[in-house]
């Protein structure tokens, strides 16, 4: 049902709302076709022709016609959902989430240990991140914990073979003055900040990691070639997919103050919204 009103008609002599068209076969209603405000339902999907007629007090009648499109509420609804499932003392918390295969793909960090429903992850101390990737029914693929003291992910993106770029802050320094999110990725020097990796979508194994000292968040998106975009305020760049390398990079700097998103779309071009200091 959808609500009707328009409040600037109050006071006419007479308000009718009546249906001019609607899809074959369905049946439609108004809750209070007379009155200004009224839902009108209809148990089709499809446009309607709506119009509303009124009478203004000097015996004048007008008539506007306008579409109303109806989609089932079905649509709106998801196949299923992954309930709060951590376990042990500490915050776990899910930052970004992206769409893989039928599928969905889930990065954030934890603080001690917690069980995404394979197996439990251990943290390395003052919280480590992690990814998830669950199957089109809901059930866990696989889930690995990444990173030592301070390492979070908070960004995600999945490319058309279903490798996944993550993005996050490399945190505290540890393991002899080195950030290794671990994987099969060599390590991070120290205070690089920020970091950019790509991970293998079957197994999470880590295919390449290189730091990418940024200004706020690193927001990612692959384009056609799977490579992907990585935007935050200082620059945007495009990083090859196979190996990390950079391919191009734009500068922002002032008077961009944040990426807000960042999208790929026709012909690649790079599609962003920011926020201006």
């Amino acid at each position: 049902a959808a609500t009707l009103d328009d409040p600037g008609i109050d006071g006419f002599n007479s308000v009718q709302w009546t249906v001019q068209s609607a899809p074959a076969g369905a049946t439609t209603s108004f809750s209070a076709p007379g009155q200004a405000s009224t839902a009108f339902t209809t148990a089709l999907e499809g446009e309607s022709q709506l119009t509303l007629t009124v009478d203004d007090q000097v015996g004048g009648v007008q008539s506007l016609t306008f579409p109303m499109t109806a989609v089932a509420c079905s649509d709106f609804e998801p196949e299923w959902l992954v309930g709060t499932v951590g376990g042990g003392l500490g915050s776990d918390t899910v930052r970004d989430v992206a769409a893989r295969n039928g599928g969905v793909v889930a990065v954030g960090d934890f603080g001690q240990s917690m069980d995404l429903g394979d197996g439990v992850l251990s943290s390395q101390g003052g919280g480590n991140a992690f990814v998830a990737v669950y199957d089109g029914q809901g059930a866990v693929q696989w889930s690995r914990r990444y990173g030592q003291v301070g390492v979070d992910a908070k960004h995600v993106a999945v490319d058309g073979n279903g490798d996944g770029f993550v993005s996050g802050d490399l945190g505290g320094v540890s393991n002899g003055g080195i950030n290794d999110l671990g994987g099969g990725c060599a390590p991070i020097p120290p205070g690089s900040g920020d970091y950019v990796a790509k991970l293998d979508g079957t197994t999470g194994q880590c295919i390449w990691a290189l730091a990418a000292p940024a200004s706020g968040e690193v927001l990612l998106a692959p384009d056609s070639a799977n490579d992907v975009i990585a935007a935050d305020a200082s620059q945007v760049r495009k990083l090859d997919g196979a190996t990390g390398a950079a391919v191009w990079t734009q500068p922002l700097g002032s008077p961009v103050s944040s990426v807000r998103s960042v999208a790929v779309g026709a012909a690649d071009a790079v599609l962003m919204s920011v926020e201006v200091a």
